[in-house]
C-alpha cells in the first residue's frame, strides 16, 4: 500500500511517534525539508490541528497531542484507543445493523463504512455488515471504538451464535489476496535491512519512513481474522516484521535529529 504523505499526516505522525507525544516545530519543520513538505504547509497543519483541538501548544515552539484526541485519518497502531488485537475464536460472530440509519447522507454512510472496514467488518447485506467475534474487545467496546471512529451512534450490534452458511461468509474477505500481503511486505521489508545501511544517515531515515508507513497501513488494514481461516503464522511473522520497521525507523529519526541539533 503506497503512503500519500502531506503535511497534517507528517505532523501527527510524527506526535505520535514520540515518546511522550510532544514535538518541538524545529523538528517538523526538520523532517519536512528532508521529505519535501514546505514550512509553511507544516505551519498551517500545525495552526489547523490546534484549532481542531487536536493537538495543543505546552510552550512555545512545543505541541502535544490532546489526551483523548486522535484524527481519523492517520493513526498509529502504538498509539490510538482500542487497538485490535485478536483472541480465539469460538465459532461465533458479530452484526451490525444500519438499516434504520438512513443512506440519503453520502458523507455520513461514507465515514460509517470506513469505520466498520476498519475494525474487519464486511457488508453481508445491506445495511448488515459482520465480522467474526474473536477481536479482544467485548461488544459495549468495539461499539464505542467504532462510534469514535466514525459510526452513528445509532447502530445496533449482535453477537451471533450460528450462521446458515459459514463459507459463504468466509468469502466475503479475499484471504489469498491477505496472504498475498503479508508475504510482499516481508519480502519488501527483509530486503531494505539486506542493503541497510544507505549511504548517509538522511537516506536510511527517508526510505525507512516511507517503507514503514506502507507496511503500517497495510498492518491496519488487516482484518485480524481467526486462525482457522488463514495462515497465523505468516500474519504473525508479517506483524513483526512490521514493528522491526517502525522501531528501526524511529530510531533513525532519533539520530536524524540529533545529526541536526534539534
Amino acid at each position: 500500500m503506497t503512503y500519500k504523505l502531506n503535511a497534517r499526516h507528517l505532523v501527527l505522525d510524527l506526535l505520535y511517534a514520540s515518546k511522550d507525544s510532544t514535538l518541538s516545530i524545529k523538528r517538523m519543520l526538520a523532517a519536512a525539508e528532508l521529505l519535501d513538505i514546505s514550512d509553511n504547509g507544516i505551519r498551517v497543519a500545525v495552526a489547523r490541528l490546534n484549532q481542531e483541538n487536536i493537538i495543543q501548544s505546552v510552550k512555545r515552539g512545543v505541541y502535544q497531542l490532546v489526551e483523548k484526541k486522535f484524527d481519523t485519518s492517520f493513526i498509529s497502531l502504538n498509539k490510538q484507543p482500542y487497538m485490535q488485537t485478536a483472541t480465539t475464536w469460538d465459532g461465533k460472530y458479530v452484526l451490525v445493523y444500519t438499516g434504520a440509519l438512513g443512506r440519503v447522507d453520502r458523507t455520513a454512510l461514507s465515514k460509517r463504512e470506513k469505520a466498520l472496514r476498519y475494525y474487519g467488518f464486511q457488508e453481508l447485506e445491506q445495511n448488515v455488515f459482520i465480522r467474526p467475534d474473536n477481536l479482544t474487545l467485548s461488544l459495549s467496546i468495539l461499539k464505542t471504538a467504532t462510534i469514535e471512529f466514525g459510526l452513528d451512534p445509532d447502530a445496533r450490534f449482535f453477537q451471533v451464535s450460528q450462521l446458515e452458511n459459514e463459507t459463504d461468509v468466509r468469502s466475503l474477505w479475499n484471504i489469498p489476496t491477505l496472504h498475498q500481503t503479508y508475504h510482499a511486505v516481508q519480502h519488501d521489508i527483509n530486503e531494505w535491512f539486506k542493503n541497510h545501511p544507505d549511504p548517509t544517515l538522511a537516506d536510511a531515515a527517508k526510505s525507512a519512513f516511507y517503507l514503514g508507513k506502507s507496511a503500517l497501513f497495510s498492518l491496519r488494514a488487516d482484518p485480524l481474522l481467526p486462525a482457522e481461516w488463514i495462515d497465523a503464522d505468516a500474519r504473525h511473522q508479517f506483524e513483526l516484521t512490521v514493528r522491526k520497521i517502525e522501531k528501526q525507523g524511529q530510531f533513525l529519526w532519533q539520530q536524524y535529529f540529533k545529526d541536526q541539533g534539534v
